[in-house]
């Protein structure tokens, strides 16, 4: 139909067409949604992060071995923030921080009961979510909210990642003084990661930049 300019296949960028002030960003409720997203998200990862050598020695590895998880943390956080941010751009953003979602926190739920090596494993999939979050979240507040004031609108959303920074590593460190292990912490890493799940799940972009509302729209005309 007239003035209707079909999708380019493959392609998984919004359009864009309003760019949102930070004042109207935040009369959103896909602002609270993104951050909760991101709060939510991180914390599984600062609930490790800062314990992944004492975590592989629970697990039953030798002080030597034990140095690989500082390791294989620096390698999944840095990999992950290009390797997520490619996937969304094929996947979509919200569609790619479900899955980090769902892969995080079911890791989380059985990562202190695993053993010797393999625990070194969930250890680095846990970091490589991390850094998905954090290599993804930029491009989908770009897309929910338009480019120019960017730098604003993200640093607004990491207020909440903040909360995450400060709070996950302290819960972590009272679950391992209390209980002698991190099986408490990671149990609310893990569930809190499945609710994030069930808030992306029902996360759009706002309706005037929402690209496939807007095809859906031009094809009825």
């Amino acid at each position: 139909p007239f003035g209707w300019t079909p999708p380019v296949a493959g392609t998984k960028a919004a359009i864009v067409t309003r760019n949102y002030s930070p004042k109207e960003m935040l009369a959103t409720p896909q602002f609270y949604m993104l951050s909760m997203i991101l709060l939510i998200g991180c914390i599984s990862g600062l609930m490790v992060i800062p314990f992944g050598k004492i975590l592989a020695l629970q697990a039953g590895l030798s002080d030597y071995a034990a140095t690989f998880a500082i390791m294989l943390i620096s390698i999944g956080n840095a990999s992950g923030r290009f390797l997520w941010g490619a996937a969304a751009d094929r996947m979509g953003r919200v569609r790619t921080l479900m899955v980090l979602l769902f892969v995080s926190g079911v890791t989380m739920l059985f990562l202190n009961q695993l053993q010797g090596f393999i625990s070194l494993v969930g250890i680095g999939i846990v970091a490589f979510c991390y850094g998905g979050f954090l290599g993804t979240m930029p491009a989908t507040v770009a897309d929910f909210f338009g480019a120019k004031h960017l730098g604003v609108n993200y640093g607004l959303v990491l207020l909440f990642f903040s909360a995450s920074a400060v709070g996950a590593p302290i819960v972590s460190a009272m679950a391992k003084d209390a209980t002698g292990n991190f099986k408490s912490a990671f149990l609310i890493g893990g569930v809190a990661s499945l609710v994030g799940l069930g808030i992306a799940f029902i996360t759009k972009p706002p309706l005037d930049n929402n690209g496939e509302l807007k095809a859906a729209t031009s094809v009825s005309k």
